[in-house]
């Protein structure tokens, strides 16, 4: 049992290195509120206090990775996150995550796997402890692993000869685990698409909007559509339910949309996205495109192409707000110029100067959004009501 003594010195030694170890979980409390409001700087400077007392500190290693992320010091933050692999590779996916973002190929799959090994575990842990929330929460992520690993295979590794099947496996994979994934299931679309599978890809798309996108707004015969998993009764209708992807998944979603000649869907979510930020180009651009697409012609009623805007407004507003925030994607300058020249010149120069006032004023834009006209009527934007076509985006 030891001396008393040593007792003694034994509780003061463990009360300093408590003191010690509250005083580094603050640091790191601060900093992952500085990472929080994107001061980066700041953030990794009370990172690098923690690490001077504890080099090992997984978590203030990680925090300043990500910070490092954020401020693009990308071999920095790297090296912190291979440091806390190093000292704590079975516990805490995150950092595996954060990791396979950074690399390419088969080192960004090993650390996918890395993060879907320590996630199972995880699942282990919580199904003995009846945690359903832990258990839960760890699948979506493995779903969202495979996904990662899925995505490489049509990128990086798309030229190994297992593509497509490796594709395909992780996919299915994905949804074992989380089967209201829309990620895999908009991968799935992709992988279709990509093996000329279009009846395919629609299902897999239809799929995958089911899960996040607003059901009244794909509802048939002029109604709404029936609340599915997707939705929940908050008193005043029906609405969304929080697993709506982020923002540069949903740019993807509209323009798979298009490849698959569903214009009127693709300007749903498009004017979604408008909704919560009116300042990107691409998306004016693409609601452009979509418009342009789809036109009057191949429809037997006037109704969808008198309930969208000209197109001649979106494509100002691109034009405009490329300028304004002095983007560089030749692609979409080009093809914009090009569609813009098929307007009398007049007009175009009027749009162009309504854009232009409506972008200098104070939440002019985003105030106008809501009266633009973008959303088609519900018997239109319903995907079983729309015509086959495809969508050449190369010029993007």
């Amino acid at each position: 049992m030891g001396k008393p003594k040593s007792s003694r010195k034994s509780s003061h030694a463990s009360s300093a290195a408590s003191g010690v170890q509250h005083s580094a979980e603050s640091l790191l409390e601060k900093a992952e509120d500085l990472v929080a409001q994107c001061n980066c700087e700041l953030a990794v400077r009370f990172c690098d206090r923690v690490l001077e007392s504890e080099p090992t500190h997984c978590g203030a290693l990680e925090c300043k990775a990500v910070a490092c992320l954020q401020s693009n010091q990308l071999d920095v933050a790297e090296a912190c996150l291979r440091q806390a692999i190093e000292v704590s590779p079975d516990a805490g996916a995150s950092k595996y995550l954060y990791l396979a973002q950074l690399l390419q190929g088969q080192d960004s799959v090993a650390a996918y796997t890395g993060a879907i090994q320590v996630l199972q575990r995880e699942i282990e842990t919580a199904q003995r402890e009846r945690d359903s929330a832990a258990e839960t929460a760890a699948a979506r992520e493995i779903a969202e692993a495979f996904c990662g690993i899925a995505e490489l295979y049509m990128t990086d590794l798309c030229d190994e000869e297992v593509a497509q099947d490796t594709c395909v496996d992780c996919c299915e994979r994905a949804l074992q685990y989380d089967a209201q994934s829309a990620q895999a299931m908009q991968t799935m679309a992709s992988v279709s698409m990509s093996s000329s599978q279009p009846e395919a890809a629609l299902s897999w798309i239809q799929q995958s909007l089911a899960v996040w996108h607003a059901p009244t707004q794909m509802g048939a015969g002029g109604g709404s559509a029936a609340p599915s998993a997707a939705t929940v009764d908050s008193g005043e209708g029906t609405t969304a339910l929080e697993r709506v992807p982020p923002f540069e998944f949903r740019i993807n979603t509209a323009k798979i949309l298009m490849e698959l000649g569903q214009h009127p869907v693709a300007m749903e979510v498009l004017g979604q996205l408008l909704r919560e930020d009116a300042e990107v180009v691409e998306v004016w651009y693409l609601l452009a495109l979509a418009q342009h697409l789809h036109g009057p012609a191949g429809d037997d009623s006037t109704t969808a192409a008198a309930a969208l805007p000209p197109v001649l407004v979106s494509l100002s507003r691109a034009k405009v707000l490329y300028t304004r925030l002095q983007c560089e994607q030749p692609g979409i300058q080009a093809h914009l110029d090009e569609l813009l020249s098929t307007y009398p010149s007049a007009e175009v120069e009027n749009e162009l100067a309504a854009a232009d006032t409506l972008f200098a004023a104070p939440d002019g834009l985003v105030s106008a959004i809501p009266s633009l006209g973008i959303l088609p009527d519900v018997d239109d934007a319903h995907p079983d009501n729309q015509q086959g076509g495809s969508m050449d985006t190369s010029e993007e």
